[in-house]
């Protein structure tokens, strides 16, 4: 198990033992912080206001920390005591409700590990962060209600690990669930929301802070369902110099986001891009220069969104592309470069869509699902598609009239499921399956509730 000191303890054991882990490799005193003096191994805790006066005692010595240094549960509201803390192994600021500034850490410079700021209710800034140019591992900035803006990491280039902002707006968690419901359309919600769910005290905003930012080593989380929302998150802008994702891009329940635009510089994610539950964003756009994705793409229930604009280099998704219940989309002509998705793709709940176009590059399709898109109208789009490697389901979409768009299918490999799509003439599927089975299909067919 892992010790964790106090400062005044660790000076206390120094004084009485002697040589210990957690032991000053040097005691060199310095000026100022641009070189170490003192080297603290092991985790040190920070409770009390003595704590601070401890570290502080050494006068002008910097000093680093091997291991993480641990702020919980305080009733500090300043870390002044810490002005020569130089680097850290890691950074937990967490559930210091009277905490209102970081400006002790002022000489901070690096962090070997990770850095959270988490439920800091008090806290309005990060300003005593200016040092800091790079963090070894996740960056998790959330539920610290009054934090308006990240202006002191505007220095920090590299995220090794994740970053994570959620949930930094004046609102409790049963507040947080109602204005959800809301976003859904929950009526009794809606009442208890009065209908206003981006007005109630200010919240962050914006990610300006993060302007020089660079590459993110893990994933890129803005949101995330149970764990923390933005409602008050409005754009993106403050990461434009932001170039590689090496992990997942998580755009997740940001109720006042209105764009994407801040991301333009960002060409590849290897993990998994994931935009849901964004309820004001309309286009894609900001999204103009990636060109693959190495896991799933997900775009769920972003109930104002029109069009698939910005995805429009997008060449490969390495996994799944989910398209649901997404009711104002009418095209998904943004997603004309995509030659292929290396798993299943569906499309489902998307009811003002009236065509497939936009998807003429793909040939081959692992699974293929076309679910209750109550517009759909035919399948154009689909024109060049060869194979689908295992199922084909178009099932529940009560306008299709046509197969047109299926002409050059030649293999489906397991299953071939067209049910319940009542404008849909029963002579032209019984036609496609014959034509399927014709060129060696052997597996199992569904075919019922389509028109007589």
């Amino acid at each position: 198990m892992v010790r964790v000191w106090s400062i005044a303890v660790a000076i206390a054991v120094l004084v009485s033992c002697g040589d210990n882990d957690a032991d000053p490799v040097s005691s060199i005193r310095t000026d100022d912080c641009s070189e170490v003096g003192i080297n603290w191994a092991g985790d040190f805790s920070i409770a009390t206001s003595e704590d601070l006066k401890a570290w502080a005692s050494d006068g002008n010595s910097c000093f680093s920390i091997s291991g993480k240094l641990i702020i919980e549960r305080t009733t500090l509201t300043g870390l002044e005591g810490l002005h020569n803390l130089y680097s850290v192994g890691g950074l937990l600021l967490r559930s210091n409700l009277a905490l209102t500034s970081l400006e002790g850490l002022h000489n901070l410079t690096r962090i070997e590990g990770n850095l959270e700021i988490v439920n800091n209710r008090a806290l309005t800034n990060v300003d005593g962060l200016h040092k800091l140019t790079r963090i070894g591992g996740k960056l998790e900035i959330r539920d610290n209600a009054s934090l308006t803006g990240l202006e002191g990491l505007r220095n920090v280039t590299r995220i090794d690990g994740d970053l994570g902002v959620f949930g930094n707006e004046p609102l409790d968690y049963e507040e947080r669930k109602r204005r959800h419901a809301h976003s859904l359309g929950d009526e009794q919600a809606a009442r208890e929301s009065e209908g206003s769910i981006f007005s109630d005290g200010e919240a962050l905003s914006n990610l300006e802070g993060l302007r020089n930012l660079q590459s993110i080593g893990g994933s890129l989380k803005l949101g995330l369902p149970i764990i923390g929302y933005n409602f008050g998150l409005t754009t993106l802008e403050g990461l434009r110099s932001l170039q590689s994702i090496e992990g997942d891009l998580h755009i997740q329940h940001n109720f006042a986001l209105t764009s994407l635009e801040g991301l333009h510089n960002v060409q590849s994610i290897r993990g998994e891009l994931h935009i849901l539950h964004n309820d004001l964003l309309t286009t894609l756009e900001g999204l103009d220069n990636l060109r693959s994705i190495g896991g799933n793409l997900s775009l769920y229930r972003n109930v104002s969104l029109t069009s698939l604009e910005g995805l429009h280099n997008v060449q490969s998704v390495g996994d799944e592309l989910i398209i649901r219940d997404n009711r104002l989309l009418t095209s998904l002509e943004g997603l004309h470069s995509l030659q292929s998705v290396g798993g299943a793709l569906m499309i489902w709940g998307s009811d003002a869509l009236k065509d497939l176009k936009g998807l003429d590059e793909l040939t081959r399709i692992e699974n293929l699902l076309i679910h209750e898109n109550h517009s759909l109208a035919s399948l154009k789009g689909l024109d060049n598609l060869q194979s689908v490697g295992s199922v084909l389901q178009i099932d529940g979409n009560r306008s299709l009239a046509s197969l047109e768009g299926l002409d050059n299918l030649q293999s489906v490999g397991e299953h071939l499921w067209i049910e319940g799509n009542p404008n849909l003439p029963g002579d032209l599927v019984q036609e496609f399956a014959a034509r399927i089975i014709a060129s060696g299909f052997g597996g199992e067919i569904t075919i019922m509730g389509n028109q007589p």
